[in-house]
């Protein structure tokens, strides 16, 4: 877990933003459709 964390901190500033900004997209992407189904499936 701590190397994962040093090689977190290594990389470069701009791949991190661009990391921390993609992967909340990808995450919106994948779980909203289900929550949209789950929630037409309640109703």
């Amino acid at each position: 877990m701590m190397g994962r964390i040093a090689v977190i901190l290594s990389l470069p500033m701009e791949f991190t933003i661009a990391v921390i900004l993609i992967l909340p997209m990808q995450f919106t992407f994948i779980i909203v459709p289900r929550l949209r189904h789950v929630n037409s499936f309640l109703n």
